[in-house]
Parts: structure tokens; sequence; C-alpha cells
């Protein structure tokens, strides 16, 4: 599978996991384009973001399972993903994983129950976070 535009993910997936080499010096360019998946242009491109991530993560389980808040992330930003593109129950499932991981995370309560009974308030509070961080 083509992983496209998640790169970003696969390469910090495995440099976090795989430690012991470090550049003083960047690699790559970052250059945003028309073309480009943000949250203004998200669309129809949301169910491609959420099957090339979780493809990622599923082709990175053996690194990933090495650290459950890791994991707990990824599965977090696939729920996020998920609620973006309106489809609930798949945020819901990917949330109740992430619950699954660490029942006490108070996050993953939190987005669980929040995207398993009102994703609505889900979107509004992620606005209003996005608000106060500008």
């Amino acid at each position: 599978m083509l992983i496209g535009a998640n790169e970003d993910n696969e390469w910090s997936i495995r440099g976090y996991f795989l430690k012991g080499f470090y550049l003083d010096e960047p690699l790559t360019v970052y250059k945003k384009h028309e073309g480009q998946v943000t949250k203004e242009n998200i669309g129809g491109k949301i169910n491609n973001q959420i099957r090339c991530l979780d493809y990622i993560i599923h082709k990175n389980i053996s690194l990933i399972s090495r650290d459950k808040h890791a994991l707990i992330f990824r599965l977090q930003q696939l729920g996020h993903l998920c609620i973006l593109g309106k489809e609930y129950s798949q945020a819901v499932y990917y949330f109740k994983k992430a619950l699954r991981n660490d029942p006490f995370n108070p996050k993953s309560i939190a987005l669980y129950a929040i995207g398993r009974f009102s994703p609505f308030l889900y979107k509004f509070i992620a606005r209003l976070g996005d608000a106060v961080r500008l």
C-alpha cells in the first residue's frame, strides 16, 4: 500500500523506536501545497488518511507495542480522524481499542465516552482546543 501523505507518521514511529542515530541537519524541507490534507480541506481525502494510518500502525505493530503510550496515541489519532470524517462508529472502535490498552487513562476514557455518546460535542471540544492554542 502506498502510504502517501502519512510518511511523517511512518518516520515518527520508526524514529522513535529505532533509536541510536542522530543527524544534526535537516534531510527534508516541509512545504505546504494546495493538494495537502489539512483541517480546512480534509473532505473526501479523510478515508484515505484513515486507511493509511491504520496500515502504518499494523505494519509497525511490533515496534509500537513496545510502548503502550505510543500505541494509545496512534489509536486516539485514528479515532480523531474518523470523527473528522464523520465515521463515528469507526472512531468509537479506535477509542475503545485505546481504552483497552490502558483502562485508567483519563484521555482515553473521555474520548471514548464523547465519541460514543456525542460526536458533535467532540468536534466542538476539538475546535475549542484549536481556538485556545492560537
